[in-house]
């Protein structure tokens, strides 16, 4: 999970570098031979670089994807390597400053040539200095470039002579988490609570009625939502129901889970209608299918297919063929995607499972916690638990989870613990609910589990609509658009795909999104010490280790204590009054995203934002009032910056800023004098233009040169 954020880093620094690196490098003939041994020696080393980040990248690639690490020395060197691909992606893009540093000087150097041959030669000769890549380290960096390389060798030394062996003891097995997410059909009816409504509504939608059309005898309904919130349990009352067992000749139970393999399931069904364990193991799916129609063929059969993750179409269908030998195959799936739900689906719409009503909720906490006990919940405690089964949000699995922990227990402190703490620091929730939870999180493709980690920023009960998540996910590059599309559409297919996978919930029916309170805390435990709120009863103090920084919306005015030189991105959430911001940013030379409200911010920024080479994005929001952000000398030197958003009349300079791929809006007035539009001629990454006045611009422009013809003619 740490390496999550450091990976993606190095991959995209990797592209940086792969780009900015020639195949060979020839010095110029006028340098000494010293000077060029050292040019060589320098970019050999970034090669070097480049080789090391590669083999990063791939172990934290392989880690966040496929290891679920328990060992410390593991942890320490994964830890030691995330730092290490951050500071090689610091390398890099200074390296790329630097590169586009000269640049735009060589760029400048040419257009304030007076004569046209020299000047035609001057373009070639930069032409050919960009396309070799020849642009020499600078000593700084290549002093940091080789300690990089130390390091990385300092760790695999760690890794190669500081690990245990098969010598040193046995090694205890870890169960991975699919191993202990085992269902079965058998319910205690009565632990169940508030889901007779649900129970109701999927059974008159399941039960056979006279008359039905038989042309396609298979009948599939999915029932969806967000792990831990009931849906195995509604399936088993529904199973178990006296109407469904008398209204189907043949039933049967299979739990899916993460490895959706048809011979397994096959024999699972088979095992579940017979009663008995399958003695066929060695069998062919063949073999299988014609066993499970021999059982099936002409009867009325109810299937429940638990926990399925699987959006493989072929390996659906090919589990459902012998199905179509009955007169009758109900089937129900549950599963946290709404993209499995309308795979496999066949009625209409699926069923979406919500969370329990607030009563029923502390009904099942009173029930969990103090059980089979006359005298109930003692009354001291009654409104601390009222409050522990509200923390919950409806979610069954946290509110068993916590009513155990507190099972017969009456020490009044014990509760307040419980309420106050956060859920990951509870041991048992930690082993129950995070597991379960998460389980959606590693289901997720990577560039997803991006997106996800990154709502940690926003509060809980936040609402999120479609483009204020977008906007943020582009700031960070989290966007991988690939010449597809713009970023609101990929924003939006993103957005898309966590709703889809239960993930966020739609509120009041509307175009708004909220995140379930766990849901939420699972994002904030994966974003580990990296990600950080700053909100209105926290303290001012930002942690060191934080990267990525989002300050919400408060009552009162706080004051900065100190701020981690680490931060990489600061996003505020509305409008904010922080007594000393200069504290966010004097200190901090690595940040890429500056994403802030104009008041109390636009002043403090320009007196220090010279020094952040490496930001690549700086946004002002809101329009209350204009900007009035002249793009000054400091400014004008952030020639890594791809964005630059907000309302501004005074762009003197902007033509520097040759990566820019998104300008504010330019205002042309009458007089002309607040842009020159030549600075536009070498800006050719920009996507997205918009100029206001120009009539009027052209209007002056005009009667410039009339004026000066008429005084010609005067003369």
């Amino acid at each position: 999970m740490a390496a999550l954020f450091a990976s993606l880093a190095v991959r995209k620094a990797l592209d940086t570098l792969s780009s900015l690196l020639p195949a060979s490098l020839a010095a110029s003939s006028s340098s000494s031979a010293a000077n060029r041994a050292r040019q060589e020696q320098d970019l050999e080393d970034m090669r070097m670089l480049e080789r090391t980040m590669r083999r990063i990248h791939a172990t934290l690639h392989d880690a966040e994807q496929h290891w679920d690490i328990h060992e410390e020395s593991t942890k320490l060197r994964l830890k030691e390597l995330k730092e290490l691909a951050y500071d090689a992606e610091d390398v890099v893009e200074e390296y790329e400053y630097e590169v586009n540093r000269c640049k735009v000087e060589a760029l400048e150097l040419s257009a304030s040539t007076a004569d046209h041959k020299r000047k035609r030669q001057q373009n070639l000769e930069n032409e050919d200095l960009f396309n070799s890549g020849m642009v020499a380290v600078p000593d700084e960096l290549a002093v940091k470039t080789r300690k990089l390389i130390e390091r990385f060798h300092e760790i695999k030394y760690y890794s190669d002579n500081f690990t245990l062996s098969d010598n040193d003891g046995e090694r205890r097995i870890i169960p991975h988490i699919s191993m202990l997410r085992k269902t079965s059909s058998l319910v205690f009816a009565k632990s169940i609570l508030g889901r007779e409504g649900d129970k109701n509504t999927i059974m008159e939608k399941l039960l056979p009625r006279d008359g039905d059309s038989v042309a396609n005898p298979i009948s599939v309904l999915a029932i969806v939502g967000m792990g831990g919130v009931g849906k195995t349990a509604l399936a088993q009352l529904v199973y178990n129901d006296s109407r469904m067992r008398g209204s189907f000749d043949k039933h049967a139970w299979v739990c899916v889970s993460e490895q959706f393999d048809v011979i397994n399931i096959t024999k699972g069904i088979i095992q579940s209608l017979k009663k008995e364990k399958c003695g066929l193991p060695e069998h062919s799916l063949d073999i299988l299918q014609q066993i499970l129609v021999a059982e099936i063929k002409g009867k009325k059969v109810l299937l429940v297919l638990d926990d399925v993750w699987s959006e493989r179409r072929d390996c659906w269908e090919l589990l459902c063929l012998p199905m179509n030998t009955t007169e009758i195959c109900n089937i129900v799936v549950t599963t946290r995607s709404e993209r499995v739900a309308r795979l496999v689906q066949t009625m209409p719409d699926f069923y979406n499972l919500n969370c329990l009503s607030p009563d029923d909720s502390w009904t099942l906490f009173k029930q969990e916690a103090y059980a089979n006990q006359g005298s109930g919940i003692p009354s001291n405690l009654v409104e601390i638990g009222r409050r522990i089964a509200e923390k919950c949000k409806g979610l069954p699995l946290a509110i068993k989870t916590l009513g155990s922990i507190l099972r017969f227990e009456t020490n009044e402190k014990k509760w307040r613990d419980v309420l106050d703490s956060e859920l990951w620091n509870l041991e048992q929730s930690h082993k129950e609910v995070l597991p379960a939870l998460e389980l959606s999180y590693k289901h997720m493709p990577i560039y997803l589990k991006h997106c996800f980690v990154s709502l940690s920023l926003y509060p809980k009960d936040s609402p999120f609509n479609v483009f204020m998540v977008s906007r943020l996910w582009k700031s960070l590059d989290l966007l991988h658009c690939d010449g597809i599309g713009n970023w609101e559409e990929i924003g939006s297919l993103y957005f898309t795909e966590l709703v889809q996978r239960s993930l966020l919930q739609n509120y009041m029916h509307g175009h708004t999104f909220v995140m379930h309170d766990l849901v939420h805390d699972l994002a904030c435990f994966l974003a580990g010490d990296e990600f950080f709120r700053l909100e209105g009863d926290k303290s001012t103090e930002i942690p060191l280790g934080t990267r990525y920084m989002s300050i919400v919306p408060h009552t009162k005015s706080i004051k900065i204590s100190n701020s981690s030189e680490s931060l990489r991105a600061v996003v505020t959430l509305g409008n904010i009054d922080i007594e000393n911001p200069e504290a966010l940013f004097l200190n901090c030379k690595k940040f890429r995203v500056i994403q802030v409200t104009e008041d109390g911010f636009a002043k403090v920024l320009l007196d220090c934002i010279g020094e952040m080479k490496l930001l690549r994005h700086l946004e002002f929001l809101g329009h209350s009032n204009a900007v009035e952000l002249v793009i000054s000398n400091s400014v004008s030197k952030l020639f890594n910056l791809q964005t630059l958003d907000f309302i501004a009349y005074s762009l003197h300079g902007i033509g520097r800023l040759v990566n820019l791929q998104a300008l504010p809006v330019i205002h042309l007035c009458n007089c002309g004098c607040f842009f020159n539009i030549r600075e536009l001629r070498n800006m050719n990454k920009i996507r997205k233009l918009r100029i206001d006045g120009l009539c009027n611009y052209l209007l002056t422009c005009y009667l410039r040169v009339y004026g000066l013809i008429i005084e010609a003619l005067e003369n």
